[in-house]
Parts: structure tokens; sequence; C-alpha cells
């Protein structure tokens, strides 16, 4: 009786030290401005701190010119950029999490040597999901048109398109979805595409229903690869250090395109500029040769520009809207002409679909929903 009471009482210690380490998810590392966190079941958010432990289906929230970088308990780092909203789910015991992300953008660096088979971290929008095994990207979700954007900068990322998100229903009661479980299936099916590096994807409500891949301008690629505070740092690169830098990415990319394999599905030119707020990717009028002798300037000047921060500018006279595409001003006659030509080139991303609040799954915690609406 009293070995059997000593080993009940050892299980129960490890069942509980267990149960509490599997409560923390993740530790923030920086915080910048304003970035709440709402735990679960907390009716209000607080000002997340420098060092706290974040808990398994916490929101984190940040405002304008605000950041997060949080450490995962499997070692991998999300950035939370400004104007973002997540929420990160429970590790399984394999230590892969996922990440709800509804709106905005995160970057992440997943360690490769931390896990030898399957995906080590998810990220689930509305309208894809990703799988990552090791690499270093950057996604984003915008709300409004529901489209799911990701940039790879090293290494490979899996996508698909999700079509339906319905709630698992069984006699009245709901039923906890393994999301795990669910986004394997999802990256199973034969529609799932690798983005490696450089390429650019994107998922779209109500439009095609696989992701298609395209390699981005290799000056835009390097401007958002080196700048990993979304444009909030202080100090600049240098104008030398950076040339440099788009030369070797001018070579990596001439030596990829040799290598692999071309993709079946192929809509859009490469070396085109990437929007990430309104999640469009515009392609060059003409095809781009990623030589390192070439100079594709004139043929991306027809379609916009970057700042120093990789972000892209519409060309004079216009503005790139989430739902309509290209906007010419009324007085400006040269870019009335052109918003033709630069819609043409994305009809097939932009989508008039009605547009719904901010959700993940159909949250119905009610701390959730208030917390949300009152953001939006």
């Amino acid at each position: 009786m009293k070995k059997s009471y000593i080993i009940f009482t050892v299980l129960f210690y490890f069942l509980v030290i267990d149960q509490f380490a599997m409560a923390y998810v993740a530790k923030s590392q920086m915080v910048r401005g304003s970035v709440t966190i709402l735990p679960p079941g907390a009716l209000e958010a607080h000002q997340l701190q420098k060092g706290e432990k974040i808990k398994k289906d916490s929101s984190i929230v940040t405002a304008k010119r605000s950041l997060a970088i949080v450490m995962m308990t499997n070692n991998s780092k999300l950035t939370i950029g400004p104007n973002s909203k997540i929420i990160i789910s429970p590790f399984s015991t394999q230590k892969s999490g996922v990440v709800g992300l509804l709106t905005g953008v995160i970057r992440a660096d997943v360690k490769k040597d931390a896990m030898k088979k399957g995906n080590k971290l998810f990220i689930k929008t509305r309208t894809a999901a990703m799988g990552v095994r090791g690499t270093s990207f950057q996604a984003s979700f915008n709300s409004k048109n529901k489209t799911t954007s990701l940039l790879t900068f090293s290494g490979k990322v899996a996508m698909a398109k999700i079509v339906v998100q319905k709630k698992s229903v069984v006699k009245g009661s709901k039923v906890v979805t393994n999301e795990i479980v669910e986004m394997e299936k999802v990256l199973n099916k034969k529609q799932t595409v690798l983005v490696s590096t450089g390429q650019y994807a994107s998922s779209v409500t109500g439009k095609t229903k696989h992701v298609a891949a395209v390699r981005i301008s290799p000056k835009q690629f390097t401007l958002i690869k080196l700048d990993k505070s979304f444009g909030l740092a202080k100090k600049k690169i240098s104008q030398k250090i950076l040339k440099k830098e788009i030369e070797k990415t001018k070579e990596e990319f001439t030596q990829i395109r040799k290598q692999e394999k071309r993709s079946p599905i192929k809509e859009m030119k490469d070396g085109g500029y990437v929007d990430f707020k309104s999640g469009f990717y515009i392609p060059p009028t003409k095809k781009v040769s990623f030589d390192k002798a070439s100079d594709n300037s004139k043929i991306l000047r027809e379609i916009g520009s970057v700042n120093g921060n990789g972000e892209y500018i519409p060309p004079t006279g216009m503005i790139l809207d989430e739902s309509k595409g290209f906007v010419a001003a009324k007085n400006n006659k040269a870019a009335q002409v052109k918003v033709a030509m630069l819609n043409n080139k994305i009809k097939n991303q932009v989508t008039k679909s009605k547009i719904v609040k901010n959700s993940l799954n159909d949250i119905d915690n009610d701390a959730y929903s208030k917390y949300y609406e009152e953001l939006d």
C-alpha cells in the first residue's frame, strides 16, 4: 500500500509539473511600442512585458509602429509586426506549434536541427495553411480582402489553400479539433506548393484553388530580408553593403533557377514587386533575367518601385487599394491610362468577396470576441 502511494505521488508530481510546463508556449524577448496580450480566460488585455511567459491560446495585438519578438518553446523565433493580431495555439508532444494569424504580418526563424521529422511550426490564416520544418520567412494576412501572403528568405515553406473552415459538432457538443492533425491533412494535398528561397506565394478567397509561387525582384527581396524590424529600425544599411547584398541575391537566384524544376503552375512572370499591405504581386511587363550583369530597372519602373525597407510604392499618381486594385488620381491623365494595364496584371488577385469580421476558426470565447471587436 505504501509503495503504491509513493508511485502515485511521484506520477502525480510529474503530471502536475508537465502540465505546468506545457501551459507556457513562448516567452517575449523584445517589446516595442503598444503590444497587448490577452491570456486565455482573461476578460481584459494588458501590455506585454519583456521576459513575460506566454500561455497557450494567448492572443497578441500590436499597434501602429509597434512590434514584439517572442521565442517559442521549440526555439522558433517569431517577430510580430505592426498592426497585427495573432493567437498562439498549444504545442503538441512532438513540439509542433500553431500560430493563427488573424491580420497583419509576422516573421519567423525556425531552426532545422531541433526536429528531424514533420513540421515544426504551422501558420494558419482564414485562406491558407503553411508548414515549416526549418527556414526563415515572412507571412501576412489582409483581413479585408482575405489574402494570405508568404515570402521565403531561406529553405522551403509548404503552403496550401484553405477553402472552407467549419466547426466540428457531434451530438450538439463542440469538438476540440487537433489543429496540428488538421493542418497536416491540408498540407498533404496535391495542391500544396513548396515556396522556396526568394519566392512569393499568395492565397486569395474565391479565386484559384491552388497557390502559385513566383520569385520576386532581387532588390526588393534583399531589402525585406535585411530589414527585420518592418521599417522601425533607426539604423539604415549603407548603400555599399546593400549593393553588394543585391548582387549576391542575383547570383543566388540565377543558380536556383538553373537547378530547380519549374513549377507546372506558372501564371505570372518572375522578378516583380510584392505589396504586403494588400497581398498583391505585381509582375513585370517583360520577362526578367536574374543574371548579375543584367539591369532590369527600366522594366520594373513601369510597375512602380520600392523604398529603403522594401515596401512597394505604386507609380506616380495612383494608389493600390486592397479591394479595388490600382486607382488613379482624377487629375492625373497619364496615371489613368496606366491603371488599366496594371489592373489587368493583378486581375486574378483582386477579390470582391464579402468582408467579414476578423476571426480564426470561428472563435467563440467572449473575451476574444470582445477584444477584437473593440480593436476593429
